[in-house]
This record gives C-alpha cells, sequence and structure tokens, in this order.
C-alpha cells in the first residue's frame, strides 16, 4: 500500500492534492443505502460532483456534537485527539439531519469512498454559528484477519469559523480486496469557553484494487 501525504491543511480554502487537505469539501461515502435529503449544502453539492465524476456514493454518517466537561477534550487534546475507534458501531450515526436538527446546532458528517484506486475519508464540521475553534482527526483504516490496521491519520484545525471541511486518502493499488473505513473525532471550543465532541465513521466493503 502506499500512502502519499502532503503538507498542513488549509481550512475553508479550496485545495487538492495527494494523502490529505482541509478545505472547501471533498465528500462521498458509503455504509448507508441511500444518500439522504437533508445535508449541509456544501456537503450536496460535494456529492453531486463526485457521482458526476463517476464515484459511487453510497450514503453518509453524522453524528451530533455533544458539550463535555471543561477541559476533558481540549485539556488533553493529544491522546483524545488520536484516539480513533475503528470497527466500534457506536459511533456511526444518521445522516439525515443538517445542524439546525441537532440541539447544539453543529454536526459531524464522514464519508467513505473510493475513487480510481484512492480510497477517501471525507469529513465535514458544520455549525449555525461561529465558533472559537474546530479541531479533527481523521483516519483511514482497512481490514485484516485479526481486526482494522489503521492505514493514515491526520488532525486538520481551524480558529473563528462555523465549518471544518478536509479529506485523507490512500492508494490501494495491488492491496487485493478490503473493507475501508473512515473515522473522525471533532472537538469545537466556543466564544464562552464551552466545548463539545462528535464522533462518526462510515464504511465501504468488499473493495477490490488488483
Amino acid at each position: 500500500m502506499t500512502l502519499l501525504v502532503v503538507g498542513p491543511a488549509q481550512a475553508q480554502t479550496a485545495s487538492g492534492g495527494t494523502g490529505a487537505s482541509g478545505g472547501n469539501g471533498t465528500s462521498g461515502g458509503s455504509g448507508a443505502n441511500t444518500v439522504p435529503d437533508k445535508l449541509p449544502e456544501r456537503l450536496e453539492k460535494r456529492i453531486s460532483e463526485l457521482k458526476a465524476d463517476g464515484a459511487e456514493i453510497l450514503g453518509v454518517t453524522s453524528a451530533p456534537y455533544e458539550e463535555t466537561k471543561k477541559g476533558s477534550s481540549k485539556g488533553s487534546s493529544t491522546a483524545e485527539l488520536k484516539r480513533l475507534k475503528y470497527g466500534s458501531k457506536a459511533s456511526s450515526g444518521t445522516a439525515e439531519v443538517g445542524p439546525a436538527q441537532y440541539p447544539t446546532g453543529c454536526g459531524l458528517w464522514v464519508l467513505v469512498y473510493r475513487q480510481g484506486n484512492l480510497i477517501y475519508n471525507d469529513s465535514l464540521t458544520s455549525c449555525l454559528y461561529q465558533v472559537l475553534d474546530i479541531q479533527m482527526h481523521s483516519g483511514l483504516a482497512w481490514s485484516r484477519w485479526w481486526g482494522w490496521q489503521e492505514l493514515y491519520e491526520q488532525t486538520f484545525d481551524t480558529d473563528d469559523s462555523s465549518s471544518l471541511d478536509t479529506y485523507i486518502w490512500v492508494d490501494c493499488s495491488g492491496t487485493g480486496t478490503h473493507d475501508y473505513q473512515g473515522v473522525t473525532n471533532g472537538f469545537i471550543e466556543t466564544y464562552d469557553g464551552r466545548e463539545f465532541h462528535a464522533a462518526a465513521y462510515d464504511q465501504i466493503d468488499r473493495i477490490e484494487c488488483g
């Protein structure tokens, strides 16, 4: 497996490249049977772009941001951000809502899809209001006979924004058939010092890459 990586992510700026990126959305996914109607506008736009390019979009998962005890997430940011739980069904969510339907007005959306021989984890945090800080830690893993093996992970961060849109990818050329799972943990801090956390994953199965 070839893992290709580029430099620091640029939040809220359209960006392409290899390995990872932050920016104005790349989103596609799998794990559910249909793409729901109610999604953040940039997510729906990206899904349409991907479909036009021939990507198979099976679904998208999401989870609400929930308030955490002060210091419980950001206070131990390194440990918490990197604790990606592959294979945990508890982290899966529904995508049939937008930020307005979540109690805190903030949600996390995760899409995993294949385009050519590249497997993507596309993730979006979107809020109805601007916040002080958004952090997302995203990873990609593939299935092995003994469980899940992480292939790549990266942390993204933006300040004074209402959203953060990122993606990472791996090249699966010549690796045979595997399931792939993308997991993202998100953390938000508001201007009044409140902290919020969300975790979601998406998965595509039986991907044959030659």
